[in-house]
């Protein structure tokens, strides 16, 4: 679920999982292998995704918590 949700996010914003992986200072496969839920973000990659697809804390709970 959060893998889809993700891609829809990226997609929307018109972004690559190259762009996603540059901002968050990763390689594109790690960032592809975190997005299809293979492997987790850590802490600071999740607080960097919250500002880059300007997540407010309620939907950010929503979308990694639940």
């Amino acid at each position: 679920m959060l893998s889809e949700y993700l891609k829809i996010l990226r997609i929307k914003e018109k972004l690559t999982q190259k762009d996603v992986a540059d901002k968050l200072g990763i390689a594109t496969n790690s960032y592809t292998k975190k997005e299809n839920g293979i492997n987790p973000f850590n802490v600071d990659e999740l607080k960097e995704i919250k500002k880059i697809f300007n997540i407010g804390d309620l939907e950010f709970v929503q979308i990694f918590f639940n």
